[in-house]
């Protein structure tokens, strides 16, 4: 698991009481691993997936693992009490670090590009700099050619194909994340897919022009709405029409009716390689009547990937306003978290004023010491407030205003609208598990994520479940596109 890496020599070693109880006997087995680079993973004794393995394999054999790199050489030394435990633990580093077919490709986004109805043939798509960002939006727009209905046929080929693309795409994803121990979260966004590469003066493709520039560019998602028209009138406009249709879609589940479903504010603390989110709390104050008070929630951490280990899957969708990404992220575990995390609760409750004013949706106006931004190389503090909606007893849908600042917290923040959809229970499946001995025990994605065992999951076995999935996905794109022009129509 040699690779290629800088001079400083980096160590990990296991924080367990492991080491003293070996210490403290008589006999003592001492094994060292030199891993040669053919056939194994690339070895960086920071890697918190690589940390959160190694301990739960020191708990378990009772060992105590050093790993040390220095430039292309990885050497991992285990120190045990008996040759079992020292055995067994070399046998669960070499299954873990070992390189699984397939692996050296999944670590990058993927684009796929939808067909639209009309067929590919017959669509032009136009390139546009939006707000004046680096990048240009996809718009496609009708060429001459036959109407829909006159190409059925091919354009069902087409969506099948599209849809075998994106089997194979989450195929790939759901065999990595099997060797991932930590934690995940995994969504669906809605926003804009941006391309950062494009013919310059050229603002008009044919559809196998555009997806050659996806498939070459890297494209990358936003997930914000792109509309000359107010964030929070979108998702006023867009919660009013999930709260209609989550009161009569069949099958609906929710504990609550849709009118009283409340806010939920949070806060997200952006550093260079993190995410750390806090929920606020509101306090109901025995004062005068009304008056509340705010409080910050236990902190969860999630880790910015480099764009080569990012696990995304990118979705052009010409014809529709709003594209889709589906995004997994890994969080911080808590043996984990003090070292990942450079500031302490007691920073943030020094450094987080709120005052007596809301921002648009209702998020607690802040104020930030720019102390705290600039002691923690803090690049970013996102203020979101949440509505959460049961589509049905399998998706939910997310509706967010969130609200940014930048590193110079003095200015305004800029204020902007999310939408996510994701499923009940990918959660739990995504939980922290013990990768001591083996893999996760997942196999498709479909099975693993789409399909539940349950009265309410897919009654119909000839259900395909990437056709349901899918159908969400576009019932949830309809949705922005009805509340974008409810709400440009209202001005």
């Amino acid at each position: 698991m040699a690779s290629g890496g800088g001079s400083t020599l980096r160590i990990f070693s296991t924080q367990s009481n492991n080491l003293t109880v070996v210490q403290a006997n008589k006999i003592m087995v001492e094994i060292t691993l030199p891993l040669p680079a053919h056939g194994y993973k690339d070895v960086d004794p920071g890697e918190l997936d690589l940390q959160t393995i190694i301990n739960q394999i020191a708990q378990k054999f009772r060992v105590h693992l050093e790993v040390d790199f220095d430039e292309s050489d990885a050497i991992i030394t285990v120190f045990a009490l008996n040759k079992p435990g020292a055995h067994g633990a070399l046998n669960a580093l070499r299954n873990i670090l070992v390189c699984k077919s397939g692996e050296k490709s999944v670590w990058r986004p993927f684009a796929l590009v939808r067909p639209p109805r009309s067929g590919k043939e017959n669509m032009k798509t136009v390139l546009q700099t939006v707000g004046g960002k680096n990048g240009a939006r996809p718009t496609a727009t009708n060429a001459r050619g036959p109407k829909s209905s006159d190409a059925g046929p091919v354009v069902k080929a087409q969506e099948e194909e599209y849809k075998e693309e994106l089997k194979k795409a989450l195929a790939f994803t759901v065999q990595n994340l099997k060797h991932v121990p930590n934690k995940m979260r995994m969504r669906v966004h809605f926003g804009t897919f941006r391309l950062r590469e494009w013919k310059k003066g050229q603002t008009e493709y044919t559809f196998s022009e555009l997806e050659s520039i996806v498939r070459r560019a890297g494209p990358r998602g936003t997930s914000s709405i792109d509309k000359h028209i107010g964030q929070a009138e979108i998702a006023d406009a867009l919660r009013s029409r999930v709260a209609s249709i989550c009161g009569s879609v069949p099958r609906t589940v929710r504990s609550d009716s849709v009118d009283d479903i409340k806010p939920v504010h949070s806060l997200v603390i952006i550093t260079k390689n993190l995410h750390v989110e806090l929920g606020v709390d509101t306090i109901q104050t025995k004062g005068r009547a009304g008056q509340v008070t705010y409080t910050f929630g236990p902190p969860a951490a999630f880790r910015r990937e480099k764009r080569s280990r990012a696990i995304e899957i990118l979705n052009s969708c010409p014809e529709g306003h709003y594209d889709w990404i589906l995004e997994i992220h890994n969080q911080i575990d808590t043996q984990d978290f003090n070292a990942a995390i450079p500031f302490r609760s007691t920073d943030i409750r020094n450094s987080f004023k709120f005052t007596n004013n809301v921002l648009p949706g209702g998020f607690p106006a802040i104020t930030v010491l720019a102390h705290f931004m600039n002691t923690f190389d803090v690049e970013g503090i996102l203020g979101r407030t949440t509505w959460s909606y049961m589509l049905n007893s399998e998706y939910c849908v997310e509706v967010s205003i969130h609200h940014k600042w930048g590193s110079d917290t003095k200015l305004p923040p800029v204020t902007g609208t999310g939408v996510t959809l994701y499923g009940s229970d990918w959660d739990d499946d995504m939980d922290l598990e013990d990768l001591s001995t083996a893999p996760r025990k997942w196999n498709d994605f479909g099975k693993q994520f789409l399909h539940v065992d349950g009265p309410t999951r897919h009654r119909n076995p000839d259900t395909d479940p990437y056709d349901d999935f899918l159908n969400r996905v576009r019932f949830v794109g309809n949705l922005l596109d009805e509340a974008a022009d409810e709400a440009a129509s209202s001005h």
